[in-house]
């Protein structure tokens, strides 16, 4: 079942900081859309609650910083 869901991104600097966030998302299994918001500090996200969950995201982005 593929949940819509926005969250908070906090520590995003500029337009690349989102777009390295959501090429690393997006390529997560069950993982649909993405939109990201430096400037909101936001990621709205589509995914499949199967194939992925919060704690793979943020164990993606972790070392990113």
């Amino acid at each position: 079942m593929n949940i819509p869901l926005t969250v908070r991104v906090s520590g995003m600097h500029c337009a690349s900081c989102a777009r390295i966030i959501t090429q690393k998302v997006s390529s997560l299994p069950g993982v649909s859309d993405i939109s990201v918001s430096a400037l909101g500090e936001t990621a709205r996200l589509t995914f499949d609650q199967k194939r992925t969950s919060l704690h793979d995201m943020n164990a993606a982005l972790r070392p990113l910083g």
